[in-house]
C-alpha cells in the first residue's frame, strides 16, 4: 500500500480520526516497543512513555478538549525525551515503533499521520527481519505491507465505528508478530504495576476498550507524577478507578475504618423531598453564577442547556428522574460546547458543570426512585458476567470481609455466597452492587490515609493483603461500567 494511496484518504478525514487511526499503528507495533531487554537503563520508562503516548493521543481523538489535547502534546514530548535518553540502547525497531505515536494534531494532520503508520511499519519490518530467519518467506504477509493495509482499511471506517473495532481483524495478533516478539504480545511477563496497561491493551486487540471516561482521568494525571515511573503511575491509576468505580456504584452509607484497622459500615439518614430542595437551591446559586459568567463563557438564558435546566426548576421538582435526565443531557451539551470552543472555559460555567454532575451522583446513589431506575441499567451488565469472573469476584469480596467487622462482615460473606451459589441474576447483581461499591469507598478510605495502622501493625501485610485484593477487585468490577 503506497504512501499516496494512504495520504489521500487520510486527507478526507477529520483529525481526530487521523490521529486515532495513527494510535492504531502505534497500538499494533507496541508490543516491540516493551519487548526489549529490560536490564537495560530506562526500558521501563520507555514502554511506559510509549504507552502514555498511545493512550492520550486516543483519548484527544474521542473526546479532543483543549486539555486533553494539551495532555496529548506533553505525552509525545516526554515520549521524545525519553527515546533520546535511551532510545539509542534499543535499537532501530524499538525508536520507530516509539515515533508512531508522534501524531496530535498537527499542522499537517495527514502527512503527520502517514509519518507516524510508515515508522510503525519500519518497526515491524525491522523487528522481524532481526528477529526470525523467515523474514522472506512466501508463507508470511511483509510486516510493514501487514502495518500499512492495516492503517488502509482503518481509513473507511467512520471515526465511531472504528472505535468499535478490534486492532488487527481478527481479534488477533498476526503470526508475524508473535514471531518477532518470541509469542509475548502482552506485559504478562511485566509486574504488577502494569495491570492496568495488560488491560488497556487487551481492550484495543478486542474492540473493547477500557471506559473513555476513566482513561481520559489517566490521560490527565499530572506531568510530575508520569515522570517517577510505573510504580507512581500504577498507585495513581489505582487511586482513580477506585474513585471512579465508587461513582459508578454510589450507595447511601459511610464506610469508616475503627481504631483496630477493621472497617464498618453506617447508613446514612436521606430524606428524598429535603434532598431535591438542596439540589435546587445550589442548582439556582450555580446557574445564577455562571449566568454572571456569559460575557467570558459564551453561556448564556438562551442556550439549549439554561432551557433545560430552566424548565427542570419550573417543571419538573416533583419528577426526579426527569431531574436526573435533564441534569445530565444539560451537563453533556455544556461540555460538548466547552470541547468545541463554542464556550470558553471559565470559573462560573465549570462550577455549574461539576455541581449537575455531583447531583446526579448523589440522585443515583441516595434517591429511591432515580435509584431504581439506574439500578435498572447497571443490573442488565452485571447480568452479563460470566461464571469464571463471578466467582473471582467471590473470592476477593471473602478476602476483604477478613478487613471488617460486625454487620460488614457478614455482608460481605453472604454477597460471596450469593455469587457463588445458584440464585437469581436480581440477588446476584444487588450482591456485586453492595459489596463492589463498598469495596471502593475502601480504597478511597486507604489511598487517602498515609498514617494508618494495619491490623497486625505490619505495613508487609497491608500490602499484600488488603489493598491487593481492593486492586483485583477494581479490576473485575472496572469492565462492566
Amino acid at each position: 500500500m503506497g504512501s499516496e494511496n494512504i495520504l489521500a484518504r487520510l486527507s478526507s478525514l477529520n483529525a481526530e480520526t487521523v490521529v486515532f487511526i495513527a494510535a492504531r499503528s502505534a497500538l499494533r507495533v507496541f508490543p516491540i516497543a516493551k519487548h526489549v531487554d529490560k536490564s537495560r537503563p530506562g526500558n521501563a520508562q520507555l514502554t511506559l512513555a510509549t504507552a502514555r503516548a498511545v493512550l492520550t493521543s486516543s483519548v484527544a481523538a474521542v473526546e479532543p478538549s483543549t486539555e486533553v489535547k494539551k495532555a496529548a502534546r506533553n505525552a509525545r514530548a516526554a515520549a521524545r525525551s525519553a527515546f533520546t535518553a535511551y532510545g539509542a540502547q534499543q535499537g532501530n525497531a524499538f525508536n520507530a515503533a516509539s515515533r508512531a505515536v508522534g501524531t496530535v494534531f498537527s499542522d499537517d494532520q495527514a502527512r503527520s499521520g502517514v509519518r507516524s503508520i510508515h515508522a510503525a511499519a519500519d518497526a515491524a519490518s525491522w523487528t522481524f527481519n532481526d528477529r526470525s530467519n523467515e523474514a522472506n518467506s512466501d508463507s508470511f504477509t511483509s510486516p510493514a505491507l501487514s502495518i500499512l493495509d492495516a492503517a488502509y482499511e482503518d481509513t473507511w471506517f467512520n471515526l465511531p465505528d472504528l472505535v468499535m473495532s478490534p486492532v488487527w481483524r481478527g481479534n488477533k495478533e498476526p503470526e508475524w508478530l508473535l514471531r518477532a516478539v518470541e509469542g509475548e504480545t502482552d506485559l504478562t511477563a511485566y509486574g504488577q504495576e502494569w495491570s492496568f496497561w495488560r488491560r488497556w491493551y487487551d481492550g484495543f486487540l478486542r474492540g473493547q476498550h477500557v471506559n473513555w471516561n476513566l482513561q481520559k482521568r489517566i490521560a490527565l494525571i499530572d506531568d510530575m507524577v508520569w515522570e517517577i515511573g510505573p510504580d507512581a503511575i500504577a498507585a495513581e491509576i489505582e487511586r482513580i478507578e477506585a474513585e471512579w468505580l465508587a461513582e459508578k456504584l454510589p450507595q447511601a452509607e459511610e464506610i469508616w475504618r475503627g481504631k483496630d484497622g477493621r472497617y464498618e459500615v453506617l447508613p446514612v439518614a436521606t430524606d428524598p423531598d429535603l434532598m431535591i430542595d438542596r439540589l435546587f437551591r445550589q442548582l439556582d446559586f450555580s446557574l445564577d453564577v455562571a449566568l454572571r459568567g456569559h460575557n467570558v463563557s459564551g453561556f448564556n438564558d438562551m442556550c439549549a442547556a439554561y432551557k433545560y435546566l430552566d424548565h427542570t426548576r419550573k417543571n419538573c421538582r416533583d419528577d426526579p428522574n426527569a431531574v436526573h435526565m435533564h441534569l445530565r443531557l444539560a451537563r453533556e451539551i455544556i461540555e460538548g460546547h466547552l470541547k468545541s470552543g463554542t464556550y470558553r472555559s471559565e470559573d462560573g460555567l465549570t462550577a455549574l458543570v461539576n455541581a449537575m454532575e455531583r447531583h446526579e451522583v448523589q440522585l443515583r446513589a441516595d434517591h429511591p426512585v432515580v435509584r431504581a431506575a439506574h439500578e435498572t441499567f447497571v443490573a442488565q451488565r452485571i447480568r452479563e458476567l460470566d461464571d469464571e469472573k463471578r466467582l473471582q469476584i467471590a473470592a476477593e469480596f471473602r478476602g476483604v470481609s477478613e478487613y471488617s467487622k460486625d454487620r460488614l462482615q457478614e455482608e460481605y460473606g453472604l454477597d460471596a455466597e450469593t455469587l457463588e451459589s445458584d440464585t437469581s441474576a436480581e440477588a446476584q447483581s444487588d450482591a456485586v452492587k453492595r459489596s463492589g461499591g463498598r469495596s471502593q469507598k475502601m480504597s478511597l478510605i486507604e489511598r487517602a490515609s498515609n498514617t494508618a495502622k494495619d491490623i497486625d501493625g505490619s505495613a508487609a501485610y497491608k500490602a499484600t493483603g488488603l489493598m491487593l485484593r481492593l486492586n483485583k477487585l477494581a479490576e473485575l468490577l472496572s469492565g462492566l461500567f
